[in-house]
């Protein structure tokens, strides 16, 4: 088991498991994303709604993502009212049809800049992949950094994150090149960048959708191996990370800790980059510690190591 100690005092961002909103009436989506309590916003909302409610799919029948389903991903991260919003009104379909003066004057001028910021963003990206399928690297990172510079608001890239997994969830509707491609660009260029905003969620799940159509069959291999012992691994998860909460308030170190079994992807790089099978891994489960300062990290830090054994070469 590693130990990831952090001194940060706002890092909470966990994976949120979403409920299933194939269902969802008018009504549920104007209620889901209403969390500012604002009867205005409501009302704004309901109208960003109705602009995506009867919109069809591509005209040559190309599967797009939905911007409800954007929307949802988003408040998964708390984001605000500002930001669903914008995620709705940024749908692919709307582009052209949906006037940035009109968005301005019903909603604000901050919804716009951010709709305009994501719409520049959906028409940026055009990677040049490598003969391997890869993108290069130094294209990758140029990508990375001009995303961030083409736009002054850090929830428009957010946005974009979103839009991007999205798209890989329906990627199955895809298929040849453009399932790979589309799978390749969000591991080389969107993964990073999730990793670079600290959006761990994103970032975890985008890499482990993109393996999965990458390759397929080290995808299907691990996902088997590790589904026989998934209940056991989330609940000895669960016991640790009760068991070093209680250890921490034990002797008044203000801690907060998560735990959570390593995703598919991280656990087929580790084996790549160790040489290892599966079974000779020790981390796949990973807990993250989040304390007030450097003392407290380190505190609690030697109170882990005297309770359980370290592995000096895993450390």
């Amino acid at each position: 088991m590693l130990f990831q100690l952090f001194s940060e005092a706002n890092d909470a961002m966990q994976h949120n498991r979403l409920s299933d909103t194939t269902h969802h009436t008018r009504e549920d989506w104007i209620e889901r994303f209403w969390t500012s309590g604002v009867l205005a916003d409501r009302e704004r909302l309901a109208h960003a709604i109705d602009c995506v409610w009867y919109l069809q799919d591509d005209q040559h029948g190309k599967p797009l993502p939905k911007s409800l389903e954007v929307a949802n991903i988003l408040l998964g991260l708390q984001v605000d009212q500002e930001t669903l919003l914008a995620a709705l009104l940024s749908d692919y379909r709307l582009i052209n049809k949906v006037d940035l003066v009109i968005i301005r004057k019903e909603y604000s001028p901050s919804v716009a800049r951010l709709v305009e910021s994501v719409q520049q963003l959906h028409t940026f990206v055009n990677c040049n992949f490598h003969e391997d399928g890869t993108v290069l690297p130094v294209q990758a990172e140029s990508l990375r950094r001009m995303l961030l510079a083409i736009v002054t608001d850090v929830r428009a890239v957010l946005i974009k994150l979103a839009w991007r997994l999205q798209h890989l969830r329906i990627l199955s509707d895809y298929q040849g090149s453009a399932r790979r491609n589309i799978a390749q660009e969000a591991l080389d260029v969107f993964t990073p960048l999730a990793n670079r905003l600290g959006v761990s969620q994103l970032k975890w799940e985008m890499e482990d959708l993109a393996f999965r159509y990458l390759e397929p069959e080290a995808y299907k291999t691990i996902a088997k191996q590790l589904q026989s012992t998934r209940r056991e691994r989330e609940n000895y998860v669960d016991q640790f990370v009760s068991t070093l909460q209680d250890l921490a308030d034990t002797h008044q170190i203000p801690a907060k800790v998560y735990g959570r079994p390593k995703h598919i992807y991280s656990i087929w790089k580790k084996m790549k980059w160790k040489n290892l099978r599966l079974n000779q891994l020790y981390d796949l489960r990973a807990v993250r510690v989040i304390v007030d300062d450097v003392e407290a990290c380190y505190r609690l830090l030697g109170l882990v190591h005297a309770r359980w054994v370290s592995i000096p070469s895993e450390f």
